[in-house]
């Protein structure tokens, strides 16, 4: 019982907290606030640290390093941000590069198939030209003659137009 009693004479009890020196409390701060990491669980609701919850002393002391914490945090994801950019660029410069080539690839041998059709093509006709020769020959008709009087239109005439 004389414990309660003595409880009731002393008061509340003194937080020895605010009796520590300025600077002790600001290097508690730091030490508190120097691994706090932004996280948000809510997506209504943005976590704060606990100790910039405790009362408003604490967190006008506090303020400055916990701000200081957040420049941090900011800057090293403006960082990490820019550098998985740069990252990012130049994978994907490279993959333009190699489909450049493979299309520059596909293009040389589309060249290559298209000259050799081509080459084909004129084989083909040059062998019905020099077989029509033999044949029209052959007939006794000269196709030389021939081409030139419908060059001229006087052989369009006689079929009558």
């Amino acid at each position: 019982m004389s414990s309660d009693k003595d409880n009731q004479t002393m008061g509340p009890k003194q937080c020895y907290f605010w009796n520590l020196p300025a600077e002790l409390r600001l290097n508690i701060y730091e030490a508190v606030l120097g691994d706090f990491n932004i996280g948000v669980e809510d997506e209504e609701k943005c976590v704060t640290p606990p100790i910039m919850q405790v009362c408003r002393k604490i967190y006008h002391e506090a303020k400055q390093k916990y701000s200081e914490r957040l420049s941090h945090l900011r800057s090293a994801a403006t960082e990490g941000y820019r550098q998985a950019q740069e990252e990012f660029h130049e994978a994907v410069k490279k993959h333009l590069t190699l489909l450049n080539k493979e299309s520059h690839d596909r293009m040389e041998n589309s060249e290559v198939v298209y000259d050799a059709k081509l080459d084909l093509e004129v084989e083909v006709c040059d062998r019905v030209a020099l077989e029509m020769r033999k044949m029209a020959r052959a007939a006794g008709v000269d196709l030389d003659e021939k081409y030139h009087r419908i060059a001229d239109g006087s052989e369009l005439t006689s079929l009558g137009r």
